[in-house]
């Protein structure tokens, strides 16, 4: 969900997990929380409700331009061909 709305710049906020930490980078990354933190959550939910609609679409133009650039349509046919290619090498 987060690389789908990433796309369409939409803004989102996130546990800092793998995954979603590495996703959410540089500006993108002032709207994770550290995970079963609910001070954190609150606090990052907070910031977002109190933003300013242009302010949560620029949060969402950073977060689409960090998916155009890191996560491209060959990019990702690359990544899974890759994982594809070492399961058949380590099969048997």
């Amino acid at each position: 969900v987060l690389l789908e709305a990433g796309a369409l710049g939409i803004s989102v906020m996130a546990s800092r997990v793998d995954g979603m930490k590495d996703v959410l980078t540089g500006e993108a990354a002032n709207l994770l929380f550290s995970p079963g933190d609910e001070h954190d959550c609150r606090l990052i939910l907070t910031k977002f409700a109190e933003a300013s609609p242009e302010q949560r679409k620029a949060w969402g133009r950073v977060l689409q331009d960090i998916i155009h650039q890191k996560f491209t349509s060959q990019q990702e046919i690359n990544a899974y061909e890759k994982i594809i290619h070492h399961l058949l090498r380590n099969d048997g």
